[in-house]
């Protein structure tokens, strides 16, 4: 799967390959703010005790 991922990069040049990079930067993230509200509250029902069947 690393091969596959790799050749999305190839044939781009260095400056490319630096925009790119930058784009991961921390302070160009978007906040998913309804993803983060959903993981919070996942995480406070498993804090106080909540276990969910995930079983299909």
């Amino acid at each position: 799967m690393v091969k596959e991922w790799a050749n999305l990069f190839r044939g781009l040049n260095k400056g490319q390959l630096e925009e790119l990079a930058r784009s991961f930067a921390f302070e160009n993230c978007v906040e998913r703010e309804d993803l983060n509200k959903a993981l919070n509250i996942h995480n406070f029902s498993y804090l106080k005790g909540f276990r969910p069947n995930y079983t299909m």
